[in-house]
């Protein structure tokens, strides 16, 4: 018989070692809990375990350790402020900067199985919210942000970007990485279009004035639009379009827009 190949806890097969090439020679050192088994390990160095290679492979929720990783790797490279673990988060144990003027940027847990991007720029007391859902933040979140941002300065400003949103609900992770890189090499963050479609006109049914009565109530009241109707506009599309009026002595079929 032979012998079954080992499989981890999730079912799948051990991945390869990664050459120390894979990880750009940089030695990083990220605690980490879980199992001691060399063999759950992917990148060690990263503090990645096999688990989390599939599940970026799936396409599932980031973990704590996916997010430091990619943090730890982003101030490896670009030397910026902030980009601390995580799990600071939990505790309130954010450091200070070393550089008080420096602008910090951090990912965050709302505690909500949501992650989300900030920026803080001590220069305008102003912190950047990039969050992918655009939901309202939370306790969890503000008394994050209030520990950062209370190293610096006694105030700041919050403001929410409208950035990307996410199409699906694990997409928060991958999206804050890529706002917390686009900070770090200076790229704009794309940002959120929403669509805006155009107004539906509706004046109603057609209205037939009988002598001797002469007026008439032009009523567009059953118009939409997606982003609210500012002003209505009619048009005389049959009739004496010169002086754009209507006659109503006279026997006529006029026709507004």
């Amino acid at each position: 018989m032979e012998k079954a190949d080992r499989v981890t806890t999730t079912g799948r097969k051990p991945l390869p070692k990664p050459s120390r090439s894979d990880v750009e020679d940089h030695v990083y050192t990220i605690e980490s809990e879980g199992s001691t088994d060399e063999d759950d390990w992917w990148i060690k160095d990263l503090g990645l375990k096999q688990d989390d290679y599939w599940v970026l492979k799936d396409g599932g929720h980031l973990s704590d350790r996916v997010i430091n990783a990619s943090q730890l790797m982003l101030k490896e490279q670009y030397k910026v402020e902030g980009l601390q673990s995580t799990l600071c988060g939990e505790n309130l144990s954010f450091r200070p900067p070393c550089k008080s003027d420096a602008c910090i940027v951090q990912i965050l847990h709302t505690g909500n199985s949501h992650w989300l991007c900030i920026i803080v720029n001590p220069a305008t007391c102003v912190v950047e919210v990039m969050d992918s859902a655009s939901s309202k933040l939370n306790e969890i979140t503000m008394l994050q942000i209030a520990k950062i941002v209370n190293t610096m300065k006694p105030s700041f400003k919050i403001v929410v970007l409208p950035v990307q949103q996410q199409q699906g609900s694990s997409d928060c992770g991958l999206l804050s990485i890529s706002f917390a890189t686009a900070f770090c090499t200076g790229s704009n963050v794309e940002p959120r279009v929403e669509p805006d479609y155009p107004p539906t006109a509706d004046a109603g049914e057609s209205v037939l004035v009988q002598l001797p009565h002469d007026e008439v109530t032009l009523d567009g009241g059953w118009s939409k639009d997606d982003k609210g109707i500012v002003k209505y506009s009619w048009k005389l599309l049959k009739g004496n379009q010169a002086r754009n009026q209507v006659e109503m002595k006279v026997i006529y079929n006029y026709m507004y827009q």
